[in-house]
């Protein structure tokens, strides 16, 4: 199944903001399988939504995602998901 991470997880994980991760799901950028219920309490399937933006996300937008960052899509370092998360726990939220 995967990893499953919030909103702002899976940016933090993507080296971009949660408000740029909600903007490609009202643009369907991310979508169907790669959601875990829907608003803004939806969570992100990591492998599905890595697969969509890389085949949904012009060559542009991977690369150079506002003010020079780059989103990384690529293969994650192990454990990178759980440190996202961890971080988020220990701040008092939910993951």
């Amino acid at each position: 199944m995967g990893d499953i991470l919030t909103k702002k997880a899976f940016a933090e994980m993507t080296g971009v903001s949660a408000a740029c991760v909600s903007q490609w799901i009202s643009r369907k950028k991310i979508s169907g399988d790669a959601l875990v219920g829907k608003g803004c309490r939806a969570r992100i399937r990591v492998e599905a939504a890595r697969e969509q933006l890389k085949r949904n996300l012009d060559m542009d937008q991977r690369t150079s995602l506002g003010m020079g960052a780059k989103a990384r899509l690529g293969p994650r370092k192990p454990g990178a998901a759980a440190k996202a998360a961890g971080a988020q726990e220990s701040r008092g939220k939910q993951v």
